[in-house]
């Protein structure tokens, strides 16, 4: 969770406003009906779409910009999807000792894999001492993010620093990952998926968590300060109640009408901001993932990406592990035994 002061400005009203007018005159344009008037240009009054489906068919994703041109600034009316065929290798050629040791600390059963199925484009894992992670090149935001932690560690004497600590991850490539300017009066704020507050003993561990990579533009108002909040603060009651725990967080592009055959078409729409064009996710999940009288046992959560009023009803937006699965292209905990598998991801849990 994180509170980003500039969200609230004017400006980043209006970059929301100007986007949604887009999106309707898309719609009239698309259904014969005159278009409303033009919005005046703006860098951040940009939308997307991502190609998927229920079943795990390979999937497109757009975003805007990408070529780059000779000053090095992205052109505003380029596009970039995913090369169906190409010769592309990732830089990141293998994981270090040290990463792989991250990796087995903070994933339970595993590192979450990619479905074949989907197109993620390229991505890059960052695997530090707080939690690891696989980044996408294509959206500028982690697809999971991994932590594992104990009660030792949730109940230390560090607060959330009062400085703004928000920084573009040095792991990854300029180009390939999210700045602070993307972000600045975009309407959205930084939200961590690895919250700092899970950080309260050591104070690199806590910086680490401000890195942009383990960010993505969550509404702020009535969600990311408010129910995620929430949420994030039972996540780690849960891992004191059992001692230790993990949690695994991410976004999802999900549109409801795209389980039901009358209404899908395939598409998922979704805003990209900033120059680098970050994408903005619908919806985000989190696993939690514990120990219980020598058993594993995991709920999982989806929120959509909006304002959510209190009353909060949390048993609403549990998901099965499966749901979670079908609709990110991942594979939770991969060396799960079948068995446990089966018992803990087929079914929504219970709420804790």
């Amino acid at each position: 969770m994180s509170f980003d002061s500039m969200t609230s400005s004017p400006m980043g009203l209006l970059v929301r406003t100007l986007r949604v007018s887009l999106f309707v005159a898309a719609l009239s344009s698309a259904s014969g009906c005159a278009p409303p008037p033009k919005p005046p240009e703006c860098p951040e009054t940009k939308s997307a779409k991502l190609a998927t489906s229920s079943t795990l068919r390979p999937a497109v994703k757009t975003r805007e910009p990408t070529p780059t041109r000779t000053d090095n600034k992205p052109h505003p009316t380029s596009r970039r999807r995913i090369a169906r065929v190409s010769r592309y290798a990732s830089q990141q050629v293998g994981l270090t000792r040290q990463q792989k040791q991250s990796i087995r600390n903070h994933c339970p059963f595993g590192a979450p894999a990619l479905a074949p199925q989907w197109e993620h484009g390229p991505t890059q894992v960052v695997a530090r001492g707080g939690y690891a992670l696989r980044h996408s090149s294509v959206d500028l935001i982690p697809l999971w993010v991994c932590e594992g932690l104990t009660k030792a560690q949730l109940d230390g004497p560090l607060k959330r620093p009062e400085s703004d600590l928000f920084k573009p991850d040095p792991e990854l490539p300029e180009g390939e990952r999210s700045e602070r300017s993307d972000y600045k009066r975009s309407g959205y704020d930084r939200g961590h998926l690895a919250p700092s507050a899970d950080q309260t003993v050591d104070v690199q561990l806590q910086a680490e968590t401000f890195f942009l990579s383990n960010v993505a533009p969550q509404v702020g108002v009535a969600f990311n300060r408010n129910v995620w909040k929430t949420l994030e603060g039972k996540a780690r009651d849960w891992i004191r109640d059992a001692g230790s725990g993990y949690v695994i967080t991410g976004p999802i592009f999900y549109d409801p009408k795209e389980d039901d055959p009358a209404t899908a078409d395939g598409f998922v729409d979704y805003f990209v901001i900033g120059a680098n064009g970050v994408a903005v996710p619908t919806h985000f999940y989190k696993v939690v993932v514990v120990q219980r009288a020598g058993k594993t046992e995991a709920i999982g959560f989806v929120f959509e990406n909006r304002r959510h009023e209190s009353p909060h009803d949390f048993p609403s937006f549990i998901k099965s592990l499966d749901w979670i699965e079908e609709h990110t292209g991942l594979n939770f905990m991969p060396d799960l035994n079948p068995v446990d598998e089966r018992r803990i991801e087929r079914q929504p849990s219970v709420m804790w």
